[in-house]
């Protein structure tokens, strides 16, 4: 049996602990800026990577929570909102030869998925459609109608996109960021 030991980590705790209300200012600001470090720069890679959407788009759905006194640890938060088909890199499947309609493939994590909506495979402009009608009142509440105009489909949400991510790759990264801006704030004030 064999055991592993990590050596710096237990002294850099001890350090940590020593500074006091200091000491937890350090971690505290340590983990926004590995937060935002990983969002930046792995993390918008990798989503942009595998799915074609646009950097500047994955960075507009995701957004960096600080590490306060109430929350110890920094937070990467994803949109929940669709994102339009045609911001994904997509293709169509024609499914039958008597339907002018013909699903709708986005590039996703490892292969592709199936989006909602339709492109028309005899139109002319091929554009990914979806028909739905939404309707929103004095109030501000809206309803969605199954029937109606014809609107530019959406695709999965950022948040989808995230989860279907490797889970050990995005806690390797998150861990390698932290700890070398632990090391570093640490190597400023000693």
């Amino acid at each position: 049996m064999s055991t592993a030991t990590l050596t710096g980590l237990d002294s850099t705790l001890a350090l940590l602990d020593q500074l006091g209300k200091r000491g937890d200012a350090i971690a505290r600001q340590a983990s926004t800026e590995a937060a935002n470090d990983l969002r930046n720069n792995w993390m918008a890679r990798q989503l942009s990577s595998h799915t074609g959407i646009s950097r500047t788009i994955v960075q507009k759905h995701m957004a960096v929570k600080r590490a306060n006194q109430k929350y110890l640890n920094a937070r990467i938060n994803f949109s929940g909102a669709g994102i339009l088909v045609r911001d994904y890199s997509y293709t169509k499947r024609v499914v039958s030869t008597k339907d002018n309609r013909a699903q709708i493939l986005v590039d996703w994590v490892g292969g592709q998925k199936v989006a909602a909506g339709f492109i028309n495979p005899r139109g002319r402009s091929q554009v990914p459609l979806s028909t739905r009608n939404q309707k929103t009142t004095k109030t501000g509440k809206t309803y969605t109608y199954r029937r109606g105009q014809m609107v530019e489909a959406m695709g999965p949400s950022l948040a989808s996109v995230y989860l279907a991510l490797p889970e050990d790759a995005v806690q390797r990264q998150a861990q390698v960021r932290l700890a070398e801006r632990v090391t570093t704030l640490l190597a400023a004030i000693i």
